[in-house]
């Protein structure tokens, strides 16, 4: 199953069914992963490093994501 959503001062907001195809950023997680994320229960750091959620982009488009850090 595949959500999308957007980046927003930090925080994943504006999720919705599906994938989508101009995505610049493809984060991969389990489901309970995906909402403790949202919920900001999981430290989306440790997440990557431990591998609990993976990365796919462009080392620009991940410059965006210090924010998550």
């Amino acid at each position: 199953m595949a959500f999308h959503g957007r980046l927003l001062d930090g925080r994943l907001v504006d999720l919705a069914d599906g994938d989508d195809p101009k995505a610049r950023i493809r984060l991969t997680a389990t489901s309970d992963d995906l909402i403790a994320l949202v919920n900001g229960q999981l430290d989306f750091a440790r997440a990557w490093t431990s591998g609990r959620v993976s990365v796919n982009a462009n080392p620009f488009d991940l410059l965006k994501l210090r924010k998550l850090l």
